[in-house]
């Protein structure tokens, strides 16, 4: 089982990398030109997240950034490993894309190499920036709970809850992340377009998998 897992991790973080490298050097002017633009937004998406700043609303976002820490969210992973109907439905597509995503993360940092903010930082960060780990890998736990509710579930109400209460969560930690000076605003919007490719090509992938078996077992 694991070896399977790592397989399929190790193949979809090198399909993400190819198709990354043939994007930026097929479009390495237009990326020039939206480096000028994004500085922009990122110093008034800054300035927007801290208007009303106060020891209280520090707390609260040093609250939010926790939870969406990796150790919550290898909590959240244990959780659905326990609950036996969570470990049939749930926990193989949402741990492989959390796994991949944490991976895919670290290499992108090493690859983009951007610095941290150089302003008030309010909580400690070493590694580099873009893109914004929280960012991604929780929006590769909470989108793969969201697809998954969706197609599991029959209460449409459940499904409804389930979504909002992931897309507000998933919100408040990447606004957490620039409130608290780790991160541009770019590093979050990064962090959740690559997240959410990885959650796609894992559901594309698995599903594929999935729907080869049950064909096998059919004949």
């Amino acid at each position: 089982m694991l070896h399977k897992i790592s397989l399929i991790c190790a193949s979809i973080i090198c399909q993400i990398l190819h198709n990354l490298t043939e994007f930026l050097l097929a479009n390495l002017t237009i990326y020039e030109r939206l480096c000028c633009y994004i500085s922009s937004f990122d110093s008034w998406a800054y300035l927007a997240s801290i208007r009303y700043m106060s020891p209280t609303l520090t707390t609260i976002m040093k609250f939010i950034t926790d939870i969406g820490s990796g150790y919550f969210i290898i909590f959240v992973c244990l959780v659905l490993l326990a609950i036996p109907w969570t470990r049939k439905n749930y926990a193989l597509r949402v741990i492989v894309s959390v796994i991949i995503a944490a991976a895919l993360n670290l290499i992108l940092k090493n690859i983009f190499q951007r610095p941290r903010p150089d302003i008030l930082r309010l909580v400690a960060e070493t590694d580099y920036s873009f893109p914004s780990g929280h960012a991604m890998n929780n929006i590769a736990l909470y989108g793969s709970i969201v697809l998954i509710s969706w197609e599991k579930l029959k209460n449409l109400n459940m499904k409804i809850v389930i979504t909002c209460l992931s897309v507000i969560l998933v919100g408040a930690i990447g606004f957490s992340r620039v409130y608290l000076g780790v991160h541009y605003a770019s590093d979050i919007i990064g962090g959740w377009a690559f997240g959410l490719i990885v959650v796609w090509i894992v559901f594309k992938t698995l599903g594929k998998q999935k729907t080869t078996v049950i064909a096998s077992r059919t004949k």
